[in-house]
């Protein structure tokens, strides 16, 4: 067993040997860089919670049912609230949950 062991480690040494040099540069395979870029640094619970703080405690509810006046009460989702964001962030997906928002346009 060891042997073959010793046989399987040099499979990648074996590889290379049998590649033909050249003289093209690693970067000569890459695509262009993305012009259109956004970076988003990670939130804390406490921006969530200034944000809350800043909400004007209104009892019009969102699309979930939710107001600000009782999200501006709950500074205990502040934590799971920056969770759930910063996961988004570095996964680069937001649930469609998250996507849906109440727009009002005032004349």
């Amino acid at each position: 067993m060891a042997s073959e062991f010793c046989n399987f480690s040099q499979i990648g040494c074996n590889l290379q040997a049998n590649i033909p040099p050249s003289r093209a540069n690693y970067s000569d395979f890459l695509q262009s860089p993305e012009e259109k870029t956004i970076f988003m640094a990670p939130t804390t619970q406490q921006e969530i919670n200034e944000i809350f703080r800043l909400i004007k405690g209104k009892k019009t509810t969102d699309h979930d049912g939710l107001s600000s006046y009782l999200m501006k009460m709950l500074s205990e989702i502040a934590y799971p609230t920056s969770t759930l964001i910063n996961r988004s962030i570095k996964k680069g997906h937001v649930p469609n949950c998250m996507k849906t928002a109440k727009v009002f346009i005032q004349k």
